[in-house]
């Protein structure tokens, strides 16, 4: 449906065309040439149960995993050409910033670890280099200004994989505890309860969870009910390992959850930037029951939905 709305955009030309981040409005007047809008390759407007957060000059988009840039720049003795090059370069640099300020897991950013290993810092750079051009516009007035917006899919991209395998994450996921077997044998009444689930939610919208790459799910007693070592390569480069949300209802509804997803409430959350999930002693022994006899962990089926982010939350 997007690819065909994009499509209809162009084939009319619009007249207007506006997209806005914190401290960033962008407006388009005229009629657009088909080179200037890339919709069908990253997804705008970003739709109101994606979970983002804004940052000054770019947008995370936790749904889909994709970031966002806008830059503007004044343009110099009439010099169009110059000035998108000039907007594009800096909306690329500001990509990159957000790239690095991108939880990884509950205690490290992509930053604190590429900092660590300056082959992983190059190669981001390199990968990040190009993103999708999806619109540009030059306005004249007493303020002559070149605008673009910009997009890098995280899943498409060698991105992904060097975030969370080229730079330590596997060493520090083996560091975790292993989770210890279910201590009881399970009651028919209880078997019956849970239903083959084709996907979980998570319900964490009345805690302050902040959104990460990998996080982890763990149980009150602290076993570790779910983290990155849990899901199958193929699956997580695809599906980026979780997805957020800010609405349970298009949780519910999103492909991804199949026909009978099942819906656990978070108690709270644990360690240092709170990006990991505490549920109940009672619901981790549902879930890894399940986690050893359903694949929709080892592929990735889980959708977590929090409250919208605020603006400024990490300006």
């Amino acid at each position: 449906m997007r690819s065909i709305l994009c499509a209809a955009l162009l084939a009319f030309q619009v007249s207007s065309f506006e997209f806005q981040l914190p401290s960033f409005k962008f407006q388009v007047s005229g009629n657009f040439q088909p080179s200037t809008l890339n919709f069908q390759l990253l997804p705008w407007p970003l739709p109101p149960s994606h979970l983002v957060e804004h940052q000054r000059n770019a947008s995370i988009d936790w749904t889909s995993h994709i970031v966002y840039s806008a830059s503007s720049c004044e343009l110099e003795s009439g010099d169009e050409d110059h000035a998108i090059v000039r907007a594009y370069e800096s909306a690329r640099e500001q990509l990159i910033a957000a790239l690095h300020g991108i939880n990884i897991t509950s205690t490290d950013t992509a930053g604190e670890l590429l900092g660590r290993r300056a082959a992983a810092l190059l190669e981001l750079q390199r990968l990040a280099s190009d993103p999708v051009l999806l619109a540009q516009s030059v306005r004249y007035g007493d303020a002559p200004m070149a605008s673009i917006l910009v997009g890098l899919d995280l899943k498409s991209s060698r991105i992904l994989p060097l975030l969370v395998e080229g730079i330590g994450v596997g060493e520090l996921q083996a560091g975790l505890p292993r989770p210890t077997p279910l201590p009881a044998a399970a009651s028919a009444e209880w078997l019956s309860s849970i239903r083959h689930p084709t996907g979980l939610i998570i319900d964490a919208r009345k805690v302050p969870l902040s959104p990460a790459l990998c996080p982890a799910i763990l149980a009150e007693d602290g076993r570790l009910v779910y983290d990155v070592r849990h899901a199958q390569r193929l699956w997580f480069m695809q599906h980026g390992g979780v997805t957020y949300m800010s609405d349970l209802d298009a949780a519910k509804a999103d492909n991804l959850m199949g026909v009978n997803p099942k819906i656990v409430e978070a108690l709270s959350v644990a360690r240092s930037n709170g990006c990991d999930i505490i549920v109940s002693d009672d619901d981790a022994d549902r879930l890894i029951f399940l986690r050893e006899r359903l694949p929709f962990f080892a592929e990735c089926r889980l959708i977590i939905v929090c409250q919208p982010i605020p603006n400024d939350s990490r300006q």
